[in-house]
Parts: structure tokens; C-alpha cells; sequence
């Protein structure tokens, strides 16, 4: 991230709040991920709600696998990425 933290510490979650000058109780974090989206900010006072329409089709999935034969790591969540990004809005 812009911050140089990530979700899976919390550490993003805290510099944000920082960085918006509000109280992380203010702060409502929204994602498909279980733990990194939701029981992460929630263990530090973000509040979180897990959002399914996020979470990666079938054919975003074929995607980065078909990618993985062929492409870095990076490449792949991006290409696999652009496609959820396009289809969530």
C-alpha cells in the first residue's frame, strides 16, 4: 500500500486512521477475505463486514491459474485482479 503496510498485520488499518485524522471505532473496512478483511481490522478496533461480491468467479480463478503457467506471481493477481476490478463496476 501507499502507507508500506499491509491488511494481514493491522498495521495498514491503524496508518489509515492516521493519516484521515479519525478514531479507527469510525472506520467500516469492507472485503472478501475472512481473516485479512475481517477479524484483522475488527481485532483492532476497525469496524469490518465481509462483502461476497468481492470475492474472486469461478472464471477469475481459471484466470490466474491459466496465467500461472506462463506468468510471475505479480502478473497473475493482476490480470486476475483487472478482471474482478471490471466486474465489480
Amino acid at each position: 500500500s501507499e502507507l508500506g503496510a499491509t491488511k494481514r498485520t493491522g498495521r495498514m488499518f491503524m496508518l489509515a486512521a492516521e493519516a484521515l485524522g479519525v478514531p479507527p471505532r469510525r472506520i467500516v473496512h469492507r472485503g472478501d477475505h475472512p481473516r485479512s478483511d475481517v477479524a484483522v481490522p475488527r481485532s483492532v478496533g476497525i469496524g469490518a463486514e465481509l462483502c461476497a461480491a468481492g470475492a474472486p468467479t469461478r472464471y477469475e480463478l481459471m484466470l490466474h491459474a491459466a496465467a500461472a503457467r506462463r506468468a510471475p506471481p505479480l502478473l497473475r493477481s493482476a490480470l486476475a485482479g483487472g478482471a474482478r476490478a471490471a466486474r465489480l463496476s
